[in-house]
């Protein structure tokens, strides 16, 4: 499910995966230029999905953020219980939301 939402993140205008290394863990991590992580969460929030900031703040790894030229990040987890449908609908929910912001 997570390289599923990897694939469709992807194919978003804007959005960014920031996930590194050969072997990916099922948290999936991305940003989307322009617009502030609190905005992304809070309009999929209001939809119906779930999803949370991490930043160097608030006990991220500053190294990594500042390699990277980040602050924050948006943090999806799928797990054993979600479903493709659900992955597919997360991807077509935040881009829609992108398009209307546009």
């Amino acid at each position: 499910l997570s390289s599923m939402l990897r694939n469709g993140l992807r194919g978003i205008a804007g959005v960014t995966v920031t996930d590194t290394g050969e072997t990916l863990c099922g948290i999936v991590t991305f940003t989307v230029e322009g617009v502030p992580a609190a905005e992304v969460k809070g309009q999929l929030a209001q939809r119906g999905i779930s999803i949370s900031i991490s930043a160097a703040s608030s006990g991220g790894s500053r190294v990594w953020y500042d390699r990277r030229g980040l602050s924050e990040v948006l943090r999806a987890s799928p797990h054993y219980y979600n479903t493709e449908e659900e992955v597919e609908r997360f991807n077509s929910v935040l881009d829609s939301v992108l398009r209307e912001r546009a």
